[in-house]
């Protein structure tokens, strides 16, 4: 996340004082928010190839409520009809999806917004609140419990979304390394490989070889202090890594995002083998797409979901973070599939 002005945040925590003052800490409000389809590649709108993916629809969000924006770590669920999303200034972010005839994503609806809780039962503000990963924790998808991953206060929190949003945050141990993570290059993607062990992946701080800090995590049962073991992730450069998500045929997608001011914005995708996912691992998997904000409708692209298609086919889903500077950014969820020879 890029460093916020206090201004921006003064102005988001009154905005949430005044939309939930008269409910209770936590509890989600409608929000308007306007969905606008748009083609992959602005210049060639017919154009769908995009690497080892397919496009399959995006869709432009813009609201007027001065909480919307800033989103980060984003899961939907098995079906395709629920989209959850975390910000960086501590709010949750729930819609329904849409598909058309052809199973291409064209509608967003039924939005709501909530402000995450810390563990005092108040809606978190500053850099306690810098929420960056998402992560279902069951098969209840945004129904049941959910791992949030946060950078600059480094940790992993559990919420029991299943007692609603004003539910209040259980820490998940996780081991020493995060505490040496830079402050805002720290804990970025949170992603469960196994049912017992959490993938934790810093945004960009390195080791003593020059790789990306990672580890894996016993869940949900802490195991010795530096957790269940070190890894690496081998940089892409200029890229930075901003989420990961499991693949529904196996291994881990991993999300990287570049910005430069003479370059402009980029995306990058891997693909993380199973095999290479283990203790002392330098990973670097195979890269499925790389796209230029020159020529394709990209942005800050921050978070990563991925599922199982009704056919058998990966979808994947990838969301926009605006920075608050919605006449600068925007917020872009776009939607892929996985070409059949790239699984």
């Amino acid at each position: 996340m890029n460093p916020r002005l206090a201004a921006v945040v003064a102005a988001l925590a009154l905005s949430a004082c005044a939309a939930f003052g008269l409910v209770a800490p936590g509890e989600a409000g409608s929000v308007v928010i306007s969905a606008s389809p748009i083609p992959l590649y602005p210049d060639d709108p017919g154009r769908k190839d995009a690497g080892e993916l397919i496009y399959r629809g995006g869709l432009v969000l813009k609201s007027d409520d001065a909480r919307f924006g800033g989103l980060s770590g984003l899961r939907v669920g098995a079906d395709g009809q629920t989209l959850l999303a975390v910000s960086d200034v501590a709010f949750w972010f729930r819609a329904e999806l849409g598909y058309d005839v052809n199973g291409d994503l064209a509608r967003l609806d039924h939005a709501e917004i909530a402000p995450m809780l810390g563990a005092d039962g108040k809606p978190m503000r500053g850099k306690d609140g810098d929420a960056e990963g998402l992560e279902f924790a069951s098969d209840r998808g945004a129904s049941g419990p959910v791992l949030v991953s946060f950078e600059r206060a480094q940790r992993v929190w559990l919420y029991d979304l299943g007692q609603g949003h004003a539910v209040l945050p259980e820490p998940v141990p996780m081991g020493a390394w995060i505490d040496d993570l830079n402050s805002n290059e720290g804990l970025e993607a949170i992603v469960l490989v196994r049912g017992d062990t959490l993938l934790a992946i810093s945004e960009n701080t390195r080791d003593a070889n020059g790789d990306i800090q990672g580890a894996l995590e016993a869940f949900p049962a802490y195991v010795g202090r530096g957790g269940y073991g070190r890894l690496s992730v081998i940089p892409h450069e200029p890229f930075r890594v901003t989420d990961a998500a499991r693949a529904p045929s196996g291994g881990v997608f991993l999300l990287e995002r570049r910005y430069s001011p003479l370059g402009g914005v980029g995306m990058a995708l891997r693909h993380i083998a199973e095999g290479e996912i283990h203790p002392g691992a330098r990973i670097e998997g195979k890269t499925l797409v790389l796209l230029s904000g020159t020529e394709a409708n990209i942005d800050n692209m921050e978070g990563l979901a991925a599922r199982a298609g009704p056919n058998g086919e990966t979808l994947l889903y990838m969301i926009s973070d605006d920075n608050f500077q919605p006449g600068l950014q925007r917020t872009v969820l776009l939607m892929f599939a996985l070409r059949d020879s790239a699984q």
